[in-house]
């Protein structure tokens, strides 16, 4: 499976040397495709659904050789090649215009073909095959005949229903036409395919017996099975308000005599009547009934005086509708389910439970405070109910976050051509953004505004290279680890750590009254806290809410500690394994160290002659680094194979690095 992301137009060439190192396959491309400037997103798709796609797009052709090598070649170049057995041929039609044959020839091309049309001398143009050629010279001369026209009026099915049972038949460039009545049907096509079209509405427009079916209803409500007959046929055509002489479904009581005889048969209405509790006579005798057609002659008759449905109809609707019927007409019970994992504001239950349930006559409570779902319904709906509720409430994933607090020298930064840090004459006026150097790796812009050279920025690397750069970074000898968490948590909880430490002070007070002198120690939390919210979607990819507070305390004031406190905030989406990288914040610090020989070291005046001193001015940077991990056991076994993999790469990284280090004065 093929995974390309490329928001810019890049060569063809980089594109097949991606597919060809993700699928192991042996793509080449000819020289005039390989620059020509692509742009290709896929995600798990095929490599050959991603070829045809593109090839689509950029009129390339592709290639299959016999030992599974595919070359991919212009159009032209396709033409010119040996082992390229295309044909080119010109059709003349003399009936109907090529521009109407167009999408037909299209349809019978293969996937190298092209087809193209000229409108001024009325041609059609195909580069094919020979046998694909040869098959569209007798279809296009089939259609490229004098086109008639016939009427036909219906008289059991209504036109709608035969047009779109005959448009099958009637080829482009004819054409089926049916009108708003629904009697009369007109057809524009070859006379052949004018005498199929006779002969298939013949077979379709035949008289057919109706049958009368009385369902009386123990559980479920007629308005709601008929209100539901009625939904499911309107789509289909079958279930209609009738503009001449019907009526459709109706709440209102008014008029239904008028209604049930105008929607039912002559012959049928005696057939009702005689049923119990139904008189053939007028309205006042109909009272508690409502119709509605089914089909050209059929109808559903709606009986609330007797909770029953009558229908009169062919016998295969009835047959579909007793099913229908049965499935409806069953005891509602009540049902129950607790999820064990999943948090119910994030199923959107209210929509789903509404689809699924039929509101007329069942129902259901979510009960957010104990986390369940109680439902009142038939043992059927139950059923597929429950089936999605246990598939839906899976135990969450376990994230692994680890993180590393890094103190690194800017040294270590330019060896590597990197530049975190934004300098002050850099930054653009009343506005927080930095801009990174030239040449440098872009980062997102930090959160906040800040002093300008005390910026938090934060970006994602997608190669590969960029482990090998994080580890280069934290084997440094010059890198000093600050903290290293590893937290374990699940998808959509926070995970803390806090690595800090309580400095303790006094705050004195005196009792104006008494004159006591009272002393208070308090405590502050100083140090390094971080809380990482992770968020696995469908994809499993991982967002990152990131928040980073560092403090220390700086001196003491008038008895009160002055803390100097850094916070910074960040949201980053990341796949599995991959590191997220907080960098940009500067330490300027200038230590020094003196060694020397015990003792003859600290003699006055003469101690100088044994003691050396060490100063290190270099500036100094924070980085934090988050690599989220999704917790089973083969992602763990590709893990442990990635780093065997890289650790080799990234020690001859470090020693390159250290070497480097080396060379450059103190």
């Amino acid at each position: 499976m093929v995974n390309i992301k490329s928001p810019a137009p890049m060569p063809m060439s980089a594109i097949v040397s991606m597919i060809s190192d993700m699928t192991d396959m042996n793509i080449m491309a000819t020289e005039q495709v390989a620059k020509v400037l692509v742009i290709a997103n896929a995600r798990n798709l095929p490599a050959m659904d991603v070829l045809n796609h593109i090839a689509a797009i950029y009129d390339f052709r592709i290639i299959k050789e016999e030992d599974g090598t595919v070359l991919i070649v212009t159009a032209h170049e396709c033409q010119t090649m040996r082992n390229c057995d295309e044909l080119i041929r010109v059709y003349s039609p003399v009936n109907v215009q090529s521009s109407a044959l167009m999408e037909m020839v299209k349809d019978h091309l293969s996937e190298t073909g092209t087809v193209s049309i000229n409108e001024a001398t009325n041609q059609v143009i195909v580069s094919d095959r020979e046998d694909i050629l040869d098959r569209l010279e007798y279809t296009i001369t089939s259609v490229d005949q004098m086109l008639t026209t016939a009427v036909f009026e219906t008289n059991e099915i209504t036109s709608q229903e035969a047009g779109a049972l005959l448009s099958s038949i009637v080829q482009s460039p004819g054409s089926i036409q049916t009108d708003t009545a629904g009697r009369f049907i007109t057809v524009t096509d070859t006379p052949k395919n004018i005498e199929r079209v006779r002969k298939a509405l013949d077979e379709l427009d035949k008289p057919v017996d109706l049958v009368t079916e009385i369902f009386p209803l123990r559980h479920a409500s007629c308005d709601e099975v008929g209100y539901t007959i009625q939904e499911l046929f309107r789509d289909t055509g079958i279930s209609r308000d009738r503009t001449h002489g019907g009526a459709a479904f109706s709440p209102q009581p008014t008029g239904q005599g008028e209604a049930i005889n105008a929607l039912t048969p002559p012959g049928v209405r005696d057939n009702i009547a005689a049923q119990p509790g139904i008189d053939g006579g007028g309205t006042a005798e109909r009272s508690g009934m409502r119709a509605f057609a089914l089909g050209r002659r059929g109808s559903v008759v709606i009986d609330t005086r007797n909770n029953a449905i009558i229908v009169t109809a062919e016998e295969a609707w009835i047959e579909r509708l007793r099913d229908i019927i049965t499935a409806m007409d069953m005891e509602r019970e009540p049902f129950s389910y607790t999820f064990s994992f999943a948090e119910l504001e994030t199923l959107d239950l209210e929509e789903k439970l509404a689809l699924l349930l039929n509101t007329r006559g069942e129902s259901y409570h979510i009960d957010k405070e104990n986390n369940k779902v109680s439902l009142f319904t038939t043992p059927q709906r139950a059923a597929i109910a429950l089936d999605l509720f246990q598939q839906w409430d899976k135990a969450p994933s376990q994230i692994i976050i680890e993180a590393k607090l890094l103190s690194v020298s800017d040294n270590t930064f330019k060896n590597l051509g990197l530049d975190f840090k934004a300098q002050h004459e850099r930054v653009r006026p009343y506005t927080p953004s930095v801009i990174t150097r030239e040449g440098g790796i872009k980062l997102a812009p930090p959160i906040a505004a800040g002093s300008p050279i005390t910026e938090l920025s934060i970006g994602s690397f997608a190669t590969s290279d960029y482990n090998l750069l994080i580890r280069a970074i934290a084997t440094d000898s010059k890198t000093r680890i600050i903290t290293e968490p590893r937290i374990a948590t699940l998808n959509r909880k926070q995970a803390t750590f806090s690595d800090a430490r309580q400095e303790p002070y006094t705050v004195v007070t005196v009792d104006g009254q008494t004159n006591t002198v009272l002393e208070d120690v308090r405590f502050l939390d100083v140090g390094v806290t971080l809380e990482v919210l992770p968020e696995v979607n469908d994809y499993d990819d991982i967002k990152l809410d990131i928040m980073l507070k560092l403090s220390h305390l700086v001196e003491f004031r008038n008895n009160y500690p002055v803390v100097d406190t850094t916070l910074a905030q960040a949201t980053s989406r990341t796949p599995h394994g991959r590191p997220v990288l907080l960098g940009g914040l500067q330490l300027r610090r200038s230590l020094k160290q003196h060694s020397g020989i015990p003792v003859l070291k600290d003699i006055p005046l003469l101690g100088g002659l044994f003691r050396n001193y060490e100063g290190d001015k270099t500036d100094r940077q924070l980085i934090l680094i988050v690599t989220p991990y999704i917790e089973d056991d083969q992602r763990r076994e590709e893990d442990a194979l990635l780093m065997d993999i890289t650790e080799m790469e990234a020690s001859m990284m470090k020693n390159s690095i250290e070497s480097n280090n080396k060379k450059l004065p103190l």
